[in-house]
Protein backbone atom coordinates (compact mmCIF):
# COMPACT_ATOMS: atom_id res chain seq x y z
CA UNK A 1 0.00 0.00 0.00
CA UNK A 2 3.04 1.99 0.15
CA UNK A 3 3.59 2.68 -3.25
CA UNK A 4 0.67 3.18 -4.16
CA UNK A 5 0.49 6.14 -1.76
CA UNK A 6 3.68 7.40 -3.32
CA UNK A 7 2.52 7.00 -7.24
CA UNK A 8 -0.84 9.08 -5.90
CA UNK A 9 1.31 11.42 -4.38
CA UNK A 10 3.29 11.96 -7.30
CA UNK A 11 0.90 12.08 -10.29
CA UNK A 12 -0.89 14.45 -7.76
CA UNK A 13 1.71 17.03 -7.33
CA UNK A 14 2.92 16.58 -11.26
CA UNK A 15 -0.73 17.92 -12.18
CA UNK A 16 -0.86 20.61 -9.66
CA UNK A 17 2.48 21.75 -11.09
CA UNK A 18 0.93 21.86 -15.13
CA UNK A 19 -2.34 23.14 -13.13
CA UNK A 20 0.14 26.38 -12.16
CA UNK A 21 2.21 26.77 -15.43
CA UNK A 22 -0.77 27.12 -17.31
CA UNK A 23 -2.43 29.55 -14.86
CA UNK A 24 0.71 31.63 -15.03
CA UNK A 25 1.34 31.31 -19.15
CA UNK A 26 -2.90 32.23 -19.50
CA UNK A 27 -2.14 35.10 -16.82
CA UNK A 28 0.42 36.39 -18.93
CA UNK A 29 -1.15 36.57 -22.44
CA UNK A 30 -3.99 38.08 -20.51
CA UNK A 31 -2.34 41.24 -19.14
CA UNK A 32 -0.67 42.20 -22.48
CA UNK A 33 -2.14 45.53 -23.41
CA UNK A 34 -4.37 45.69 -26.68
CA UNK A 35 -2.46 46.09 -30.06
CA UNK A 36 -2.98 50.25 -31.40
CA UNK A 37 -4.21 50.35 -35.00
CA UNK A 38 -2.37 52.97 -37.10
CA UNK A 39 -3.89 54.97 -40.11
CA UNK A 40 -2.87 53.65 -42.81
CA UNK A 41 -0.47 55.73 -45.07
CA UNK A 42 -1.34 57.64 -48.18
CA UNK A 43 1.42 57.83 -50.29
CA UNK A 44 1.57 59.85 -53.74
CA UNK A 45 4.62 59.55 -56.14
CA UNK A 46 6.78 58.59 -59.15
CA UNK A 47 7.48 55.06 -60.08
CA UNK A 48 11.30 54.59 -60.40
CA UNK A 49 10.75 50.80 -60.88
CA UNK A 50 9.26 47.57 -60.37
CA UNK A 51 10.63 44.50 -59.62
CA UNK A 52 7.95 41.85 -60.84
CA UNK A 53 10.32 38.48 -58.95
CA UNK A 54 10.65 40.26 -55.98
CA UNK A 55 7.58 42.27 -55.90
CA UNK A 56 9.29 45.80 -54.95
CA UNK A 57 8.24 49.40 -55.85
CA UNK A 58 10.93 52.09 -55.49
CA UNK A 59 8.92 54.93 -55.02
CA UNK A 60 10.05 58.78 -55.48
CA UNK A 61 7.07 60.71 -53.12
CA UNK A 62 5.33 64.08 -54.15
CA UNK A 63 6.73 65.78 -51.38
CA UNK A 64 10.47 65.64 -52.58
CA UNK A 65 11.43 63.18 -49.26
CA UNK A 66 13.50 60.44 -50.35
CA UNK A 67 13.62 56.99 -52.45
CA UNK A 68 10.75 54.79 -50.60
CA UNK A 69 10.80 50.92 -50.67
CA UNK A 70 6.89 49.87 -51.44
CA UNK A 71 6.35 46.03 -50.95
CA UNK A 72 4.01 44.75 -53.26
CA UNK A 73 3.38 40.89 -51.65
CA UNK A 74 -0.22 41.63 -50.59
CA UNK A 75 -1.19 42.59 -54.21
CA UNK A 76 -2.15 40.75 -56.87
CA UNK A 77 0.05 40.88 -59.53
CA UNK A 78 -2.37 41.89 -62.24
CA UNK A 79 -2.78 45.21 -60.16
CA UNK A 80 0.50 46.17 -60.95
CA UNK A 81 1.56 44.42 -64.30
CA UNK A 82 0.80 47.64 -66.58
CA UNK A 83 2.55 50.14 -64.71
CA UNK A 84 5.84 51.35 -65.88
CA UNK A 85 8.64 53.74 -64.63
CA UNK A 86 7.76 57.37 -64.97
CA UNK A 87 4.06 56.90 -63.56
CA UNK A 88 2.34 58.99 -61.56
CA UNK A 89 0.48 56.54 -58.61
CA UNK A 90 -1.21 56.28 -54.75
CA UNK A 91 0.03 53.92 -52.48
CA UNK A 92 -2.03 52.99 -49.48
CA UNK A 93 -0.17 50.95 -46.94
CA UNK A 94 1.49 50.48 -43.26
CA UNK A 95 5.12 50.26 -42.43
CA UNK A 96 6.70 47.26 -42.20
CA UNK A 97 8.61 47.48 -38.66
CA UNK A 98 11.11 46.97 -37.80
CA UNK A 99 12.28 48.21 -41.35
CA UNK A 100 11.77 51.33 -43.46
CA UNK A 101 9.41 49.49 -45.91
CA UNK A 102 6.10 49.89 -46.42
CA UNK A 103 3.59 46.91 -47.44
CA UNK A 104 1.34 48.10 -50.11
CA UNK A 105 -2.58 47.15 -49.80
CA UNK A 106 -4.08 48.99 -52.28
CA UNK A 107 -2.27 50.81 -55.75
CA UNK A 108 -3.54 53.19 -58.05
CA UNK A 109 -2.38 55.27 -60.90
CA UNK A 110 -3.16 58.81 -60.70
CA UNK A 111 -1.60 60.04 -63.93
CA UNK A 112 0.77 57.98 -66.81
CA UNK A 113 3.11 61.08 -66.36
CA UNK A 114 4.97 62.90 -63.44
CA UNK A 115 3.64 66.07 -63.32
CA UNK A 116 5.82 68.73 -63.60
CA UNK A 117 5.96 72.58 -62.67
CA UNK A 118 6.16 75.10 -65.34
Amino acid sequence: MGDDAVGYRTRVTSVAIVGLVLVMLTSEAASQPPTVTEPPLVIEGRVLWIDFGGQTLALAPANGSPTITIDLHRLRQSDYQGFRGNEYVRVVGFILRPSRRIQAFEFYLVSPWYPQSP
